[in-house]
């Protein structure tokens, strides 16, 4: 869980029924947020009970925003909308899911580089990075006086909620991150509820970029969208974890019922073309009966709150070879 792994230094100051910290200028938390002017969520907060958001207090509303992944720019979308970002990454049309028209930005908006140079080119008031962006760069923005927000390393729904609160208060958006919390948790109970009627459909998500694949275990997105989506993930049943590389002999021995994998983009664009040519693999029954789902690229990748739009996508696919009849239940 994400709670396990906030180190703040500061005060905790009631809120509620639970607290709130408040980080030093130099605290150094993992998930972080660069300014002393914000509140940070309650740590008490569990997968049941809502994740309170602590109101704005005084912070400088953010009018000049650059999310920098696509995961900040799916989140920072859906909170404040594009009237308030001035450069988004090149990578965005391929991961990011936001249904907008990306022609718009020229190409001095879009950034291939992240580097504290073409960062501050943008005289930005708010920054939103991923901890396994370059913190070098990430270091220098703050010392050149930028607000950061750094989004967790995202392992489990919890995390995304995490992401979603603090984005809503560094954008001074509360009421509209309480909002998409209180529909993405909505959304995900009904995932589960109707998970069952797909019994022990069984999955795999693949991707292989020409040079060998990769299967995702435990500790994906992607194994927990197979999980909200009713499947269950062959690769975790058998002890992987991570996305962690496969060979023909392992596919076949997973035996998958389908095989998720992504629609072509530039980076994925290989991949049903190795399945359905490898000779190995001839005679896996996801192949021979076409039961290879494709999502768009950008479901594929996320990790922001459109993961739910993945694995509804995919329980929607899932359904549809159930009754088409090319996928019986076990």
């Amino acid at each position: 869980m994400w709670s396990a792994r906030l180190r703040f230094s500061g005060q905790p100051q009631a809120l509620g029924g639970g607290k709130r910290y408040i980080p030093h200028m130099n605290s150094d938390p993992i998930k972080r947020l660069r300014t002393t002017s914000l509140l940070v969520c309650a740590l008490a907060a569990c997968a049941q009970d809502p994740m309170p958001i602590a109101p704005a207090t005084g912070a400088i509303r953010p009018i000049r925003v650059v999310p920098t992944n696509a995961t900040a720019v799916d989140i920072v979308f859906d909170l404040a909308g594009p009237e308030r970002i001035i450069a988004l990454p090149n990578t965005v049309g391929d991961y990011a899911t936001v249904d907008l028209d990306f022609s718009r930005w020229g190409d001095e908006f879009l950034f291939n580089e992240f580097t504290a140079e073409v960062m501050l080119a943008y005289d930005p008031d708010l920054v939103v990075v991923s901890p396994w962006q370059d913190q070098h760069t990430i270091n220098r923005l703050i010392e050149s006086g930028i607000r950061v927000l750094e989004l967790p390393v995202v392992d489990d729904l919890e995390d995304i909620r995490f992401a979603i609160t603090t984005t809503g208060e560094a954008l001074g958006e509360v009421d509209t991150a309480e909002d998409l919390l209180a529909e993405f948790d909505r959304r995900a109970t009904a995932l589960q509820e109707a998970a069952a009627k797909r019994g022990e459909v069984s999955g795999l998500v693949y991707t292989n970029y020409g040079s060998g694949g990769w299967a995702a275990g435990t500790g994906t997105t992607a194994h927990h969208m197979l999980q909200l989506a009713g499947l269950v993930n062959v690769a975790a049943e058998s002890g992987r974890s991570g996305h962690d590389g496969v060979n023909i002999e392992a596919m076949l021995d997973f035996a998958p019922d389908v095989l998720v994998i992504s629609q072509p983009s530039v980076y994925y664009g290989v991949t049903r073309n190795v399945l359905e040519s490898e000779k190995g693999l001839a005679t896996l029954e996801a192949i021979v009966k076409d039961r290879i789902i494709e999502l768009p690229s950008g479901l594929f990748s996320t990790a922001s709150h459109h993961l739910l739009d993945a694995a509804e996508l995919l329980a929607k696919e899932v359904d549809g070879l159930l009754e088409s009849g090319r996928l019986d239940l076990k």
